[in-house]
């Protein structure tokens, strides 16, 4: 669905490119810590 001129996909792909930044910028300050980041992405169904 489409809300205002951004379309679901591209919302989609900011909030994965921005969890995809967050993490690597958690790994940089936990890693040497001896801590493993873990960053998960849920679906709705296997197909998407």
């Amino acid at each position: 669905m489409t809300i205002g001129s951004i379309d679901d996909s591209m919302t989609k792909r900011k909030q994965i490119a921005a969890t995809i930044e967050k993490h690597l910028d958690k790994e940089l300050i936990l890693n040497p810590k001896g801590i493993k980041v873990l960053s998960l992405f849920f679906i709705d169904k296997v197909s998407n």
